[in-house]
């Protein structure tokens, strides 16, 4: 996935969040990595796994990016944690 791909999805047309949308990504990568056992494996050995881990890590993206200014939030959305718990039971 590519920055271009993060921002389109984000409705960026602009750099000046390049810097951060990076970071998002990887937080959100390190997220999906922590909270799926054998991330890394499933990620790099089926390409449907890694449709829909993209998929949620965009998700992730535009939560964080979209509420990047919130004093406190508490949990992801429902969808996000939908797609994670999808994610951990992936056969």
């Amino acid at each position: 996935m590519t920055i271009d791909d993060i921002k389109t999805y984000l409705r960026v047309d602009h750099d000046d969040d390049d810097n951060l949308i990076n970071q998002l990504e990887k937080t959100a990568d390190a997220y999906l990595a922590s909270a799926v056992t054998d991330y890394s494996s499933h990620y790099e050995n089926d390409e449907n796994f890694k449709a829909s881990a993209d998929m949620a890590k965009l998700a992730i993206i535009a939560e964080l990016y979209e509420n990047r200014n919130e004093a406190k939030q508490d949990d992801y959305s429902f969808t996000i944690r939908s797609m994670i718990t999808q994610l951990q039971y992936w056969e």
